[in-house]
């Protein structure tokens, strides 16, 4: 209960409270004024440095700064639609619309020269788990990175992700600060070596979970609501036997290559076995005969890299206590994939071309990460064109940015639409061009309101709209979306495929959870059943969790 009426106060609400300025619309032609107070959550008092955006998928979106007073004025903002985020150290960043942690937020509508109501956001402060890390002796330990681990939906797959880090300090201390309420894994590591007496044995430390445990099975859940500082959350590190990786560079010819740079990445991952990190665990370069050594490694998992932009070596190594792995690393050619954006009609993007970012999704659904060396999410150029280079494997792609009465309709490459296929890229192979993403306007829409029993509308809620053929529930499937209602409980959600979908509404769905097939099947049972042609749109009335 403690946490529900703390976290309400997440709501932002409009128009409620006295405004902290002259509330009346000043129209300024195409262009409005967004004006605002934020207040602590727990005092009410106002909070002073609060950084409020208004986020866009055009670059450099309007923000300002709270004053004194907890207010803030964003003036000169085109019309459109926006997330509202507040921001400041400590506490919790705060989306307008969100109730919960891992809530989606709802949009602000900007209209030409029309002044929203002034807006009132409480920003909770962020929960704390604190404690000492000690070595097996129980002396406390300084230089100790601490992570602290969360649940969140990952395309469609819950899964542990960090979701804070520190060092601990000269006392062996560590804060993980500003943290959203709900259960964490705790996990200290370090790379510090040590020898026995005799000097025979080099010794490290594993990944020690809290309470001081190093299999992650065995590893315990810390909760804490919301602003809470769970303190004492002590325990020791526990020693191994170092590992060490050996090897040979080489290129495509088998020939040793000297005075070779070679770096070692260490892959940290979850209890789920998600990895969400990569850190730098070493560097070293060949000898005359090719040969590299990485001695005194503490167990896990590892990359070992070499190369430049026109080539690369790469090997991944798990090594366990005391291990010794010997490997040869290759040289092979970057692959690369360049493509282009166009319309359907082969018109001119109606839009900047630099709004809208190309996202390659890995089409192996374990592989929930993206490759800590591979493609990221690129912007278009300004000719709409885009290149990935180093990247290989099989690969979804999908566009960001794009109006909401646009859609991605078929991805083209010699004369084959692919849009739901992977593209298997080689590694080493010829780069791929010519792949070209076609987006149109021929998809259709929802739209409608979400209602309470009582028929009176229910903003706080979230409308998932998914097709009703389950085989459809792929990964990254351009047939389902999630949106919150506005104010008055209306929703809209375009670039819909024509198709058979369900449409349900909930008081709370975590943020990515749309995605995950067994949710969406237990979505069947409280939905509306619609048919979207071409260029159509559907209006129909929700109830929250009601039998459709």
């Amino acid at each position: 209960m403690q946490i529900a009426l703390l976290l309400a106060t997440l709501t932002v609400l409009a128009a409620q409270a006295q405004p902290p300025r002259d509330n009346v619309a000043t129209r300024t032609g195409a262009t409005a004024t967004v004006r605002g107070r934020i207040t602590d959550a727990a005092t009410g008092e106002p909070l002073h440095r609060v950084r409020v955006t208004l986020n866009t998928a055009n670059p450099n979106p309007p923000s300002g700064v709270t004053d004194t007073r907890g207010d803030f004025e964003i003036a000169g903002v085109p019309a459109g639609s926006y997330s509202l985020t507040a921001v400041r150290a400590g506490y919790l960043t705060v989306q307008y619309g969100q109730r919960r942690p891992r809530e989606a937020g709802r949009t602000i509508e900007i209209r030409p020269g029309e002044n929203p109501e002034a807006i009132q956001m409480a920003l909770p402060r962020g929960s704390v788990l604190a404690g000492t890390i000690a070595d097996e002796t129980g002396d406390p330990y300084p230089g100790v990175r601490v992570e602290a681990i969360e649940y969140r939906y990952l395309r469609g797959r819950r899964l542990l992700v960090q979701a804070a880090s520190t060092t601990t300090n000269d006392l062996g201390q560590y804060r993980l600060s500003g943290l959203p309420p709900g259960p964490y894994f705790i996990r200290a590591t370090t790379n510090e070596t040590w020898q026995d007496d005799e000097g025979k044995t080099t010794f490290v430390y594993a990944a020690t979970y809290f309470p001081g445990v190093t299999g992650s099975d065995q590893a315990q859940t810390v909760n804490v609501n919301v602003g809470q500082q769970a303190a004492n959350l002590s325990f020791s590190l526990r020693p191994g036997r170092a590992a060490r990786i050996t090897g040979i560079a080489q290129d495509a010819a088998g020939v040793p290559l000297p005075a070779q740079a070679i770096t070692l990445s260490r892959i940290t991952r979850g209890v789920a076995g998600a990895p969400f990190s990569s850190g730098a665990a070493g560097s070293t370069r060949t000898d005359a005969v090719g040969a590299f050594a990485f001695l005194d490694l503490p167990p896990g998992e590892y990359t070992v890299n070499s190369g430049g932009q026109a080539d690369r070596m790469s090997e991944h190594v798990i090594v366990a206590d005391g291990d010794v792995r010997a490997i040869v690393l290759s040289t092979t050619r970057v692959s690369a994939v360049a493509g282009t954006v166009v319309t359907e009609d082969g018109t001119p993007l109606p839009f900047p071309a630099t709004r809208l970012r190309v996202v390659p999704i890995a089409a192996d659904p374990e592989s929930v990460f993206a490759e800590f060396a591979g493609p990221r999410e690129t912007t278009l150029a300004r000719d709409a064109t885009f290149r990935f280079a180093d990247i290989s494997g099989s690969w979804l792609f999908r566009i960001g940015g794009l109006p909401d009465d646009w859609m991605l309709s078929r991805i083209v490459l010699n004369g084959r639409d692919m849009i739901d296929t992977p593209l298997d890229v080689t590694r080493g192979g010829a780069e791929i061009k010519g792949l070209q993403l076609v987006i149109s306007q021929h998809g259709a829409r929802v739209q409608g309101t979400v209602v309470a029993g009582d028929g009176k509308p229910v903003p706080d809620s979230t409308v998932v709209v998914f097709p009703q053929e389950s085989r459809r529930w792929t990964l990254a499937s351009r047939f389902i979306r999630a949106a919150r209602p506005d104010d008055l409980g209306r929703f809209a959600i375009g670039g819909l495929p024509p198709g058979v979908y369900r449409v349900s509404a909930r008081d709370f769905v975590a943020e990515g959870q749309w995605e995950d097939p067994a949710f969406l099947a237990s979505l069947l049972g409280q939905s509306v059943r619609i048919e979207l042609a071409d260029r159509t749109s559907e209006t129909i009335t929700l109830r929250v969790g009601a039998q459709q």
